[in-house]
């Protein structure tokens, strides 16, 4: 497949149009198939005050609590009272000694790795450390909790990783438990991950998802509840019930979109398109968003495309749809998961003065 290629104003319009044959490739893909005896804690998160997984009742009796508020990333969580709070790498620990169980709360940047987490590397990884994977369980679209055990001398301990996100940071709460105390202190834990509520300053759009392409150093954000299929560097998705569907390329390339026109790019894409229109054009040298409407077999079909040049590669994700099927509330929502199509950030603390 060949890349985007940069512009040059200086080079005649036939040499300018090679841009745009990924362009023409992305619409090409039609045929979407499916992507496809332990303790546990039932952990969820609340997030902008709405639980996401229904808690279970607990008998056992739980330690008195207080609670920890991060102002800088707006967010509080409930800790054990007489845990002693110190500070490890940056952040804050809470430890009882009694019961060599602890709590670690860390807030970094976006970690696209713990939010992309899959059951069967996490396994292997476990394993290679000399320990035991329990299960890697999704909460929500923006939540997942890690568990396994893992041997220190003659001692057991549980480990329950939650890691919740947004499109730009995450919160993981990490508690650690003697399994020789996990009866008594257990429901503590647990009391303290379902207590942790976040207010998120840039949420990921509902019912949507983060995904990535670490090769091409993207992530971006899909439908949750579409069907999906990939194939090397591209991935292609439908909405069986209104029959949208979207494509997402990757293009290994240095070049970036400088001096683009809206003209070519229409030209580009419209291909043999019928009425094909542009109706909303933005570009940057590392960014291009558009909108468009054409026909397709007597259909009147809507697009929305964005792409990112990262330096290394291109990125394109186009939604197309049957224009007349989509309700205004899905449009935007493909409008706002477009627009969050962005280079991998690199993952930096962010620590509260607390």
């Amino acid at each position: 497949m060949n890349p985007l290629k940069r512009v040059d104003p200086n080079r005649d319009h036939g040499k300018k149009m090679l841009f745009f044959i990924i362009f023409s490739l992305i619409f090409l893909t039609a045929v979407m198939t499916k992507c496809q005896n332990d303790r546990v804690l039932p952990a969820f998160v609340k997030e902008d005050d709405v639980a996401t997984e229904a808690t279970t009742e607990m008998t056992d009796e739980l330690l008195p609590m207080e609670e920890y508020v991060d102002k800088i990333n707006n967010f509080s969580i409930k800790v054990p009272e007489g845990f002693t709070k110190v500070i490890k790498d940056g952040f804050p620990l809470y430890v009882d000694a009694k019961t060599k169980s602890s709590i670690h709360i860390k807030t970094t940047t976006l970690d696209i790795s713990r939010a992309t987490m899959n059951s069967d590397a996490e396994n292997t990884k476990i394993t290679a450390d000399g320990g035991d994977f329990i299960e890697l369980r999704a909460l929500s679209n923006t939540s997942n909790m890690l568990l396994y055990k893992k041997q220190n001398g003659s001692t057991i301990f549980d480990y329950v990783e939650l890691n919740s996100w947004s499109m730009d940071r995450m919160i993981t709460v990490e508690c650690i438990i003697d399994d020789a105390y996990y009866k008594e202190i257990g429901p503590t834990m647990e009391k303290c991950l379902n207590s942790l509520e976040w207010t998120k300053e840039h949420p990921i759009p509902e019912n949507c998802s983060i995904a990535a392409n670490e090769s091409a150093g993207i992530c971006y954000v899909l439908p949750a509840d579409w069907t999906y299929s990939t194939s090397g560097n591209a991935l292609s998705g439908s909405d069986e019930v209104s029959g949208a569907m979207i494509n997402v390329v990757s293009a290994q390339t240095t070049d970036d979109f400088h001096g683009l026109t809206q003209a070519q790019y229409a030209s580009g894409i419209a291909g043999n398109r019928i009425g094909f229109v542009i109706s909303r054009y933005e570009a940057t040298k590392e960014r291009i968003y558009g909108e468009a409407v054409f026909m397709q077999d007597g259909t009147k079909m809507g697009m929305i495309q964005a792409a990112i040049a990262t330096g290394k590669y291109q990125t394109i994700i186009t939604y197309e749809y049957p224009y007349d099927k989509i309700d205004e509330d899905t449009k935007e929502m493909m409008r706002e998961s477009i627009k969050q199509l962005q280079k991998i950030p690199t993952v930096k603390k962010i620590t509260a003065k607390n």
